[in-house]
């Protein structure tokens, strides 16, 4: 989930796993699929009222979008520098 001040978004990715994962990285297959919802989350800060309901309808596009017994991955990849060849 991308949490803006214009809008929230929710970006749905498949992937292939690496051959060798200690020295590839997963192979993104693009395009992702993605939902916005406004307004953005800090429309909230105040009093917190409304969240869940702003960001229910994006959890769930997220869950149609993986298969079942798919994995659902929540957070980003913070990748180190790809290794030399």
């Amino acid at each position: 989930m991308d949490a803006g001040s214009t809008g929230t978004r929710v970006h749905v990715c498949r992937y292939t796993e690496a051959a060798n994962p200690a020295h590839e990285y997963p192979v993104v297959d693009l395009p992702c699929a993605m939902r916005e919802t406004e307004p953005g989350l800090s429309a909230y800060a105040a009093r917190g009222e409304g969240v869940e309901e702003s960001l229910r309808p994006l959890v769930d596009f997220a869950l149609e979008q993986v298969r079942p017994r798919g994995i659902l991955h929540v957070g980003y990849w913070n990748l180190p520098p790809r290794p030399p060849h």
